[in-house]
């Protein structure tokens, strides 16, 4: 599904809210660790910026799997 509001947008405005709580003097620290994870999402993947804000449920699933044995 690719959406209609990309995660590039949705970590642009979480940044522009971080920076008004900041101007304001007030402290937004889920709004900061959920752009912290859609930054982090889109520097593993690029082609994540373009896709629908709700992938990062599909980020979020794949950081809680474990990793692959290595192979000897």
């Amino acid at each position: 599904y690719n959406g209609g509001f990309a995660n590039a947008l949705m970590s642009k405005d979480l940044g522009l809210a971080l920076r008004e709580a900041a101007r304001a003097n007030s402290a937004l620290p889920m709004t900061d660790l959920a752009q912290q994870l859609y930054l982090r999402m889109m520097e593993e993947d690029e082609k994540m910026q373009y896709k629908d804000f709700s992938s990062i449920y599909q980020f979020l699933q794949r950081m809680q799997q474990p990793p692959s044995p290595l192979k000897s």
